[in-house]
């Protein structure tokens, strides 16, 4: 590398920004620059140059990153050079809380909220932005006093609040990460929450005016965006995140919307999501140009070698499966942690297990903690499972049928560099935060679909991390994906801001009606008309807000129509369950059959139209397992499919996952929680009664929901801890621990303290 050169090339970038402010062009010059000399030592002279020129571009972190990465102290820079005095002054500008330092970018953001104006606002910037981070700063400035943070998964909110409970400024609130806390206004109190989550907690407690919220991966409320197509529950969080982020906007004076490369039509105003914006008065941020951390591609197609990281690399013009391994042997001594994206779970086991049959090297494992992880596995999942075999060999897999707390391990694992390799689908996009340096992609599609732009975008986002890398490596091993991430994209959608739209029932619940049709005004009339004629009272139609008001005229139907011994049936059922957390299965099946009529998910109502025969009566497939996690949980049910159904490790795993984390986590929580509402107050009224007297599904929906019962065991199910630990904590059983839950229940002693000093 000519070094003069390179540097002569960057004054001429730098002068060219001042000249055409191109932050986008600027940004790149600067970061593959960086990328060029970090293995250079250079002089002081270059230094200050370079400190300099990061300073006015207002990115500090190149330089400090650059430090970073020389095995010798810090530049001694001489602070007579004007040039040095000047980059320290600009530096103290961007320096906030506890000597934290802010790239310009993250600071225009933060100065943009004061106290003598409230602000709604719409944030676009691409993954390496560094957005909740920013938050935190927001926090901090604003001293707000009750707040709100919206994260689309229960990993991201459990991320966070580990971050936050390293942050001594936070201490000064109440923490609440669960939708049925107890809380006093009188204090300061920090809710973080999935949009989930935050419904039923406005459900459930007086209305909460909130000082700020802040709403992450905005793009969810539009289906057209939604990330993991093979999992059918995720398909229906649209309308959780819309109606959500309408209550959100109701209840709140400052907010912050945030996500990835949002492609917003300003310029016309035709767009339906343009509307939502005018119509609530945000002003968009558009940070899209600003690339922290460039990536550099290398298309792999029919040529034996390529050049990656001055290393070349014989990929041979073979199988995509055998250039994999070829690509990932050759980049071995590099030092550098790989997630290899694939478009299916089934993809990501099959390209795994095609690497731990071929790649001829092992580095021995001498970590403590990763051995007794693995020896967990093998103890807790069998030597067949593909995880336990991939993780001798330092890979992981993730996708979303992998149990949370491994997911969570892996990661962790990843990043300290006890795992080389990550085999993923979409779900390494979530907001999961790696230190990979390489994504190689083996796919354009997501599920049987074929990749978005925005979804490209978000994949190509995880190669590199800033202020961990100057530039991200994207190895590209399928024909069509560059084209695809080149491409335009089509405009964020808004449904209820969108007349001409179909909308479900839930979403004309929750339109204004200039954006309904006739026809909806008029059946949403009739239905407030229907829930009147029958004495159904908004507090209680106005619950369980994703299921439409006219299925629950259905179910209220069904339930106040009950003879004497369908009603004996689900009193019994609800006696047996909270008294002996047992299940009575011909009420369970009774409330099966009157909630069919209103589920709208597919997979579910299969699961109950297929039947099987336990005893003398046939019952809905779905009770065996549902029989099998109340007794047992998670492991029970597990082992039911492993021993009784004599299913593969890698078989009973996906089916259990997907069952207890999609079926009943989302589907049956939700209906179940309704009919229990409905159930209640009719009883009550039939009775005189208050509801809060009349008995329901509380053990069932708790168990259900959050695998625990005590607000403990929830916390401790969020964070994510291995099976026998939550039955320790949970149901204060004694359980005999592994090594490696043992080391786990260390870690996690002074977060329970953190989480709930009043719930232990």
């Amino acid at each position: 590398m000519d070094i003069t050169k390179e540097t002569a090339n960057l004054i001429k970038a730098f002068y060219n920004y001042r000249d055409h402010n191109d932050v986008k062009e600027m940004l790149k010059h600067l970061s593959l620059y960086f990328d060029k000399i970090k293995d250079v030592q250079v002089n002081e002279d270059l230094a200050s140059l370079l400190r300099s020129i990061s300073m006015q571009i207002g990115v500090p972190q190149y330089f400090t990153l650059l430090n970073h990465v020389f095995k010798n102290d810090e530049l001694n820079l001489n602070q007579d050079n004007m040039d040095a005095i000047a980059s320290t002054i600009a530096e103290m500008s961007l320096t906030v809380s506890n000597g934290t330092v802010l790239h310009k970018f993250q600071k225009e953001v933060l100065d943009k909220f004061r106290r003598d104006v409230s602000k709604r606002f719409l944030l676009s910037a691409p993954t390496s932005f560094g957005k909740s981070f920013l938050v935190y700063e927001i926090i901090k400035k604003m001293e707000y006093k009750n707040i709100v943070l919206i994260y689309p998964t229960v990993s991201l909110l459990t991320e966070n609040l580990e971050k936050m409970r390293k942050d001594e400024t936070f201490a000064k609130y109440d923490i609440h990460t669960l939708s049925d806390d107890e809380y006093d206004l009188n204090k300061s109190n920090l809710w973080i929450l999935t949009p989930e989550r935050f419904l039923s907690m406005m459900d459930n407690v007086d209305i909460v005016y909130f000082d700020f919220v802040f709403f992450d991966e905005i793009y969810k409320l539009d289906s057209g965006f939604e990330i993991d197509t093979e999992d059918k529950i995720e398909n229906k969080r649209d309308i959780s995140y819309r109606i959500a982020l309408k209550i959100a906007i109701d209840y709140s004076q400052d907010i912050l919307l945030a996500g990835p490369y949002l492609n917003i039509d300003l310029a016309t105003g035709n767009n339906s999501f343009t509307k939502f914006i005018e119509d609530n008065n945000f002003d968009v941020l558009d940070y899209n140009n600003v690339e922290l951390v460039q990536k550099q591609f290398v298309e792999i197609k029919q040529a034996k070698i390529y050049t990656i990281a001055n290393k070349n690399i014989e990929a041979g013009s073979v199988s995509k499966y055998d250039k994999l391994i070829n690509i990932l042997q050759g980049m071995n001594s590099l030092d550098e942690k790989s997630i290899v994206y694939c478009a299916t779970k089934n993809k990501v086991e099959e390209y795994a297990d095609y690497c731990l049959e071929h790649i001829n090297y092992i580095k021995p494992i001498s970590d403590q903690y990763f051995l007794s992880f693995i020896e967990h596995i093998s103890e807790q999942f069998g030597d067949e499972w593909i995880l336990t075999q991939a993780l001798k060999k330092r890979i992981g897999i993730h996708h979303g049928l992998v149990p949370k707390y491994i997911q969570k391990e892996i990661i962790r694992l990843f990043n300290d560099g006890e795992i080389d390799i990550i085999f993923s689908t979409t779900t390494i996009t979530e907001g999961v935060n790696t230190t990979a340096k390489n994504i190689i992609i083996t796919s354009s599609k997501k599920g049987n679909q074929k990749l978005r732009h925005f979804d490209a975008l978000n994949i190509v986002g995880r190669a590199g991390r800033f202020s961990s890398h100057f530039t991200g490596r994207v190895i590209v091993l399928d024909d069509n994906f560059l084209s695809i991430y080149k491409s335009s994209d089509k405009l964020l959608e808004h449904v209820n801001y969108d007349k001409l739209k179909d909308k479900t029932l839930t979403d004309v619940d929750f339109t204004r009606d200039e954006y309904l049709t006739e026809n909806d005004k008029l059946s949403k009339a009739e239905i407030l008309k229907q829930l009147t004629l029958r004495g159904i009272p908004p507090e209680i139609y106005n619950r369980y807000k994703t299921i439409s008001k006219k299925d629950k005229i259905i179910l209220y139907d069904k339930i106040i129509n009950f003879s004497e011994w369908q009603l004996e049936k689900i009193k019994k059922m609800i006696m047996q369950m909270n008294a002996f957390n047992k299940l009575n299965w011909d009420g369970f099946q009774l409330l099966l059959n009157t909630l069919y009529p209103i589920i709208t998910e597919s997979d579910l109502q299969n699961q109950i139209d297929l039947k099987c025969n336990y005893g003398e009566s046939p019952y809905s497939v779905l009770l065996p397992n549902i029989n099998s996690y109340i007794n047992e949980g998670f492991m029970g049910m597990y082992k039911f499919r492993i021993n009784e159904k004599n299913e593969k490790p890698n078989r009973a795993m996906k089916f259990v996952t997907r069952t207890v984390y999609g079926t009943f986590k989302y589907q049956l929580v939700k209906y179940i929680g309704l009919f229990d509402l409905l159930y209640r107050f009719i009883i009550s009224k039939r009775q005189n009664k208050s509801i809060d007297e009349v008995n329901g599904f509380f053990v069932f929906l708790q168990k259900f929901e959050f695998g625990a019962m005590t607000s403990l065991g929830k916390i401790l199910s969020d964070y994510g801890v291995p099976y026998n630990l939550l039955v320790k904590y949970d149901q204060n059983k004694k359980v005999e621990l592994d090594r490696y839950e043992i080391l786990v229940e260390k870690k996690i002693d002074n977060i329970i303290k953190y989480l709930s000093p009043n719930k232990t």
